[in-house]
C-alpha cells in the first residue's frame, strides 16, 4: 500500500550530497580569510562593505584550499594549505587587479561629471544590479555623454531622485531634457516674431514725467 505514495528521489538529493559539510568564512577588509590559524588571500575587491562577505571553502584531497563566492560557483582563489601557524599565504595575482576595459571606461565617465560622488554612487549601483552586463551599461553612458554633454549632470540628479538604476533610463532622461530645451528656443523666437512688425512709439521725456506725476504740472 505504501509504495503507491512513494516518489523517486532525484540523484541531486542523494545522502552523499546532503551529508557534505558546508564551510564558510568571512572575508576581511584586507581581502583575506582565516583558516586553521593562517590567513589566505582572495582577489582584491572581493570584500564589499555592502554585502555579508561570506565565501565558501573546500578542502581537496591533495590539501588545497578552494574559495568560492557561491557554494557551487567558480573558484576565485586556490592555495596550498600551510602546515605552519600564523602565516599569510598570498597569491601575487590577488594583490593588484589588472586594469580592464571596464575600469578605464568607468574612470573616463567619472571625470566627465561635476558631482564625482554622485556619479560614483550611480556606477556602483549599476555594478551591483548588472554585474555581468556592466560594460554594456558603461557603453550606453559613454554614448549619452557624447550625444548630450550639456544635460548629463541634470540627468544624473534625476535618476538619483527617481532611483532609476539603469543606463537606459539615464539616456532617456538626458534625451528628454535635450528635447525640452530645443523646444523652448523656437517658442521664444516665435513669440518675438509675432510682434516684430510693431514699432514702439517714441515719446519725449516730458510725456513720461507727466504720466508719473499724474498729469499734474509743477
Amino acid at each position: 500500500m505504501e509504495r503507491k505514495h512513494l516518489r523517486k528521489v532525484s540523484s541531486k538529493f542523494s545522502f552523499e550530497n546532503t551529508l557534505k559539510p558546508i564551510i564558510t568564512r568571512t572575508v576581511q577588509k584586507d581581502n583575506v580569510i582565516r583558516f586553521e590559524s593562517n590567513r589566505y588571500s582572495v582577489p582584491i575587491g572581493t570584500y564589499d562593505k555592502r554585502t555579508k562577505n561570506i565565501v565558501y571553502i573546500e578542502i581537496t584531497q591533495d590539501d588545497h584550499l578552494l574559495v568560492r563566492l557561491q557554494e557551487d560557483g567558480e573558484v576565485i582563489a586556490r592555495h596550498v594549505i600551510s602546515s605552519q601557524k600564523g602565516q599569510l599565504i598570498q597569491d601575487s595575482s590577488h594583490i593588484k587587479r589588472p586594469s580592464t576595459k571596464k575600469d578605464k571606461l568607468r574612470k573616463e565617465i567619472e571625470t566627465t561629471f561635476k558631482d564625482r560622488e554622485l556619479i560614483s554612487w550611480f556606477l556602483d549601483e549599476l555594478h551591483v544590479k548588472y554585474p555581468r552586463h556592466l560594460l554594456d551599461q558603461l557603453k550606453v553612458l559613454s554614448k549619452v555623454i557624447d550625444n548630450h554633454p550639456t544635460f548629463i549632470d541634470d540627468a544624473l540628479e534625476k535618476v538619483k531622485l527617481l532611483n532609476l538604476i539603469s543606463a537606459n533610463d539615464f539616456r532617456d532622461i538626458a534625451y528628454s531634457l535635450h528635447v525640452e530645451a530645443k523646444e523652448r528656443i523656437p517658442k521664444a523666437h516665435n513669440k518675438s516674431d509675432k510682434y516684430s512688425h510693431l514699432k514702439a512709439a517714441e515719446r519725449s521725456e516730458d510725456y513720461y514725467v507727466n504720466v508719473l506725476t499724474g498729469g499734474k504740472k509743477s
